[in-house]
């Protein structure tokens, strides 16, 4: 094993995740269905006690929620030093939710722990249960357990009939929010020899090199991926590289939220 330095180009490049089928009754229907009751109780009745239990119902709904997405992606566990340490902020930080949408979910979350106080009135509590409506909604996919990332170069086009044609490079990424090392991203595929240099480099992407073959090395060797046998456009001196992602901060940072958000 070495360290190599990689240029961090692919981590920008079109990515697909391979999603694992959940049913939506596995991982969704509670947070739905503490939401829809409160709607129900915002209909049927505007009391101080009703609109109360409607506070209740949409914090139950968020918690749930926050606590399902926090035990998926384990994102206490990303090892970058400085990130925040609450739940919301966390999602925040990693791109899952935006600023005003934590904002109005932390206020929704506090609003029941001030007894003394009336809870909202209707209209405001109906602007809460849109909030929590959608952050639902936009967090659905990432309670879903997913597979490895692959990140396809840009497509080129044939010179000569202008078809386009595979990607010349691709790389695939398989990250275990909750593996043995959580969030130790692994990474397998071509990439130029330019792009990978052995002395350290400002902005490159710190790798701890597992194995490294050529491109003629590869093609012999019977374990290669499926996929690879799709990107046979790159250079002869190209390296198939398997290796640990060891740094910087800001790009498993922009891993973590390219892996969250898709």
């Amino acid at each position: 094993m070495s360290l190599g330095w990689l240029h961090p180009a692919w981590i920008s490049w079109p990515a697909s995740p391979e999603k694992i089928n959940v049913s939506r009754a596995q991982s969704n229907a509670r947070p739905y269905q503490l939401l829809g009751h409160a709607e129900s109780l915002l209909r049927d009745n505007s009391t101080r006690e009703a609109r109360a239990d409607v506070l209740i119902n949409l914090r139950r709904a968020i918690d749930q929620r926050v606590r399902h997405l926090m035990e998926r992606l384990n994102l206490k566990s990303v090892p970058i030093k400085d990130k925040p340490k609450g739940s919301l902020e966390l999602l925040e930080f990693f791109g899952l939710i935006r600023p005003i949408m934590a904002s109005n979910l932390i206020e929704t979350r506090n609003a029941i722990e001030h007894e003394d106080e009336p809870p909202p009135g209707p209209e405001r509590l109906r602007e809460m249960a849109e909030f929590t409506w959608y952050f639902l909604r936009s967090t659905d996919l990432q309670v879903q357990p997913s597979g490895p990332l692959t990140f396809d170069s840009p497509r080129l086009e044939d010179s000569n009939s202008g078809a386009s044609v595979a990607p010349p490079y691709r790389i695939s990424v398989d990250i275990d929010p909750n593996g043995q090392v959580p969030w130790e991203p692994v990474i397998q595929g071509f990439v130029p020899a330019f792009a990978l240099v052995t002395e350290p480099k400002d902005g490159y992407v710190v790798l701890e090199v597992l194995s490294s073959q050529t491109r003629a090395e590869r093609e012999r060797d019977p374990n290669r991926l499926w996929w690879e046998k799709r990107a046979q456009i790159g250079a002869e001196d190209d390296i198939f590289i398997k290796a640990k992602i060891r740094g910087a901060a800001e790009h498993l940072r922009t891993l973590v939220q390219r892996y969250v958000l898709l």
